[in-house]
């Protein structure tokens, strides 16, 4: 079990699914579904354009808000956090 929770998480299948449905091109399910996907989406939403993507940049930055210390530090938040600077 801890194996295949290990696997899920190297695969990372929130930026795999953003990376799918942005080639797709714009369609009104995924301006749905990609503004709550998890910080591993982040390299492939930002520098899109669109209302989805500010609710997704919202949603992190909120997120990270209360994500200070090193109990809650997340590598895929500080990524995120990165790349939303540029």
């Amino acid at each position: 079990m801890t194996i295949a929770v290990f696997a899920f998480g190297i695969v990372r299948p929130d930026y795999w699914i953003a990376k799918y449905d942005i080639a797709r091109g714009p369609q009104q399910e995924n301006d749905r579904m990609l503004p709550y996907l998890s910080t591993d989406a982040a390299p492939v939403i930002v520098g899109h354009k669109g209302t989805w993507v500010n609710e997704y940049v919202l949603g992190i930055e909120s997120d990270m808000e209360s994500m200070n210390g090193l109990r809650t530090y997340n590598f895929s938040y500080a990524k995120a956090q990165k790349l939303m600077k540029k």
